[in-house]
C-alpha cells in the first residue's frame, strides 16, 4: 500500500482544496483502516466548510474496504467491506449503554472538532471505535444502499422514533433535501398514515412523492400552515419534522403539531437562528401551539448493530431511496462538487463521490 493518498481539506474557511496527505494509520488497538470505495457530501459538510477549524479532511458518510486492522477488533478482518457510523461511539460509557451512543461521553472519541467522524472524503480513512462503529454489508446490497446507514437514514427514523411515531400517525415533513426525504420514506415505511411533505423546489416535491409522501406543499404558493391544519380538521400533525435547520421552517413545524404531538428537528441551525416567534391563539384554527407539546432534538443514532438493522430494513423492507443520489462525481472533481452543490438549477439533491 502505497504512502500517501488525495483528500478533500478544509484549509480555510470556506476554501477547499484537493490535496496529498499521509495515508492514516492504526493509532488504537480499535481502529481500522479503509480504503475508501464511495463516499458523499452531506449538507452538513456544506455548514463544515464554513468554520474556521483550518487543516481538516472532509467528510463523514463512507462505505470501504478494510485494509488495516487493531489488534482490538474482533470480528471483522481485511478485505471486509463495512459502513461506518458518522458518529463515533465507544459502546462501552454510560450513554452508550444505556441506548444513546450518540451521545457517547467518551473524550478519546470527539476527533478533531466533535464526535462527528471525519476524513471521509479521501482515498483512505482511519475509524476509531471500530468494534461499534462499523458494519460489515451484506453481498445484496451495493455501496450507494449501504451508506445511507451510517447518516442520513438513521438520522430520519430516529427523528421518528424519538418523537414516539405510532402506526397511523399524520406527519408533516418541513423541507425536503436529503434528510427530509429520508423521513418522508421513513415515515411511510414505519406505517405513518397522512405524510405531507413541504418544500419549495418542483423536483425535490416530485421525489418525495416517489418516496411515499402522500401530499406535497409548496410553500411559495400556499399558507402551508393553514393548509395543513385544514387537512387535519384543525387539529393539526401528530408529527411536524424540521429537517433543514431553518427559521420559517421551525416556526412552520410549530405551527401544525396538535396538542399532545411532536415537534421533531433534526436541522442543523445557522449561527444567524435569532428567536422563535411561536403563534399563540392567533386564529380560531390554532388555540395555540407552542403548550402540551415535545420539542425534541436528534444527532444521527449510531451504532454497529444498529446499522445492520437499518441495511436488513432496505434489503427486506423494500425501501428504495435511489431517487435521492442524483450525482457522481469522481474525487478528483469533488471542489467542483461542492460548487455545484450552491446553484440550486443543478437539481443536486445527493452528491456521490468515488474515488477511483
Amino acid at each position: 500500500m502505497a504512502d500517501k493518498m488525495m483528500a478533500c481539506v478544509r484549509k480555510d474557511p470556506g476554501v477547499l482544496v484537493l490535496e496529498e496527505r499521509d495515508i492514516p494509520t492504526i493509532e488504537t488497538p480499535e481502529d481500522v483502516i479503509l480504503k475508501v470505495r464511495f463516499c458523499a457530501i452531506c449538507g452538513t459538510d456544506n455548514h463544515a466548510a464554513e468554520l474556521a477549524f483550518p487543516d481538516v479532511v472532509m467528510g463523514h458518510e463512507v462505505v470501504g474496504e478494510i485494509v488495516d486492522i487493531g489488534s482490538g477488533v474482533e470480528d471483522f478482518q481485511t478485505g471486509d467491506r463495512v459502513v461506518a457510523s458518522c458518529m463515533l461511539s465507544c459502546g462501552r460509557c454510560a450513554n452508550c449503554q444505556q441506548g444513546e451512543p450518540s451521545a457517547c461521553l467518551n473524550p478519546e472519541g470527539r476527533v478533531q472538532h466533535g464526535i462527528v467522524l471525519d476524513g471521509c472524503q479521501a482515498e483512505y480513512v482511519r475509524i476509531p471505535f471500530a468494534p461499534f462503529s462499523i458494519c460489515r454489508i451484506p453481498d445484496a446490497l451495493n455501496d450507494q444502499q449501504a451508506i445511507v446507514a451510517g447518516d442520513i437514514f438513521s438520522t430520519a427514523v430516529g427523528v421518528l422514533e424519538r418523537a414516539s411515531l405510532s402506526v397511523g400517525d399524520s406527519v408533516a415533513i418541513f423541507a425536503q433535501g436529503p434528510l427530509g426525504l429520508c423521513v418522508t420514506a421513513a415515515a411511510r415505511a414505519m406505517g405513518a398514515g397522512l405524510v405531507i411533505a413541504v418544500d419549495p423546489d418542483p423536483f425535490k416535491r416530485e421525489t418525495a412523492k416517489k418516496l411515499g409522501a402522500t401530499l406535497v406543499l409548496d410553500p411559495g404558493k400556499t399558507d402551508v400552515v393553514h393548509e395543513i391544519l385544514n387537512l387535519t380538521d384543525g387539529f393539526g400533525v401528530n408529527i411536524a419534522v424540521e429537517a433543514v435547520g431553518k427559521q420559517e421552517t421551525l416556526q412552520g413545524a410549530f405551527g401544525v403539531a396538535r396538542i399532545g404531538g411532536a415537534i421533531s428537528s433534526l436541522g442543523v441551525y445557522g449561527f444567524d437562528f435569532n428567536d422563535l416567534a411561536i403563534p399563540v391563539a392567533h386564529d380560531s384554527l390554532v388555540p395555540d401551539t407552542f403548550y402540551h407539546r415535545s420539542f425534541i432534538t436528534t444527532l444521527c443514532p449510531s451504532g454497529r448493530y444498529r446499522m445492520q438493522r437499518l441495511m436488513d430494513l432496505i434489503q427486506y423492507g423494500n425501501i428504495d431511496l435511489s431517487p435521492i443520489w442524483t450525482h457522481t462525481m469522481p474525487l478528483t472533481k469533488i471542489v467542483d462538487a461542492y460548487e455545484m452543490m450552491k446553484n440550486p438549477k443543478n437539481k443536486i439533491i445527493k452528491m456521490g463521490i468515488l474515488p477511483e
